[in-house]
């Protein structure tokens, strides 16, 4: 298992905030996991790291050149892997998303992507009520297997270290009139 990581890595969500302190919702968490993987996805199929530098956090910016991020992604740049499947996936937190007492807002999970699951590590720094990755660290895993039990009407699956409840569902919310329909539907 290979793990990437970036200490000081950023890219911009951008998210108002009315208080620093406070966790995103769900739905935003979501796009923050998945907007920064897909980000790196662009950066690694293209091997031009330039705007996924550049929507960084300050710090990261000055700490991180393209050339430098290129050399960070090279192994899993080399392997031509298309991180692009996880735009499907719900992402699994393997710990509740918080905020350090620095106000960075971690997130560690996984995508249960076949035949391996892509692991990550995020940190996100507030800036002006901004969301900016300003970690990451990401990997793949091989998934866990999945046995399937001679009566065809139920499944098991072997249990694997990173298993972890999914963020929780959606609250229904009433319909709203004379609104755009979201683009942004959680998948389960």
């Amino acid at each position: 298992m290979l793990w990437f990581v970036v200490l000081i890595a950023s890219t911009t969500i951008a998210f108002a905030q009315s208080n620093q302190n406070t966790v995103p919702d769900d739905d935003k968490l979501i796009m923050l996991i998945r907007t920064t993987i897909i980000g790196l996805n662009h950066a690694n199929r293209t091997g031009n790291y330039t705007v996924f530098r550049d929507l960084a956090a300050p710090s990261f910016r000055l700490a991180n050149a393209s050339a430098k991020l290129a050399e960070i992604f090279s192994k899993i740049r080399g392997r031509n892997l298309d991180l692009g499947p996880v735009v499907i996936f719900t992402p699994k937190l393997l710990e509740k998303a918080k905020i350090d007492d620095r106000d960075f807002l971690h997130l560690r999970g996984f995508f249960a992507t076949r035949p391996e699951q892509v692991n990550f590590n995020l940190v996100f720094q507030n800036i002006k009520g901004n969301w900016l990755l300003f970690g990451i660290s990401l990997n793949t895993s091989k998934a866990p297997n999945i046995q399937v039990s001679k009566n065809k009407t139920s499944a098991k699956k072997t249990p694997s270290k990173n298993t972890a409840p999914p963020l929780p569902a959606r609250k229904p919310q009433p319909p709203r009139t004379n609104q755009k329909k979201s683009i942004l539907t959680n998948p389960n």
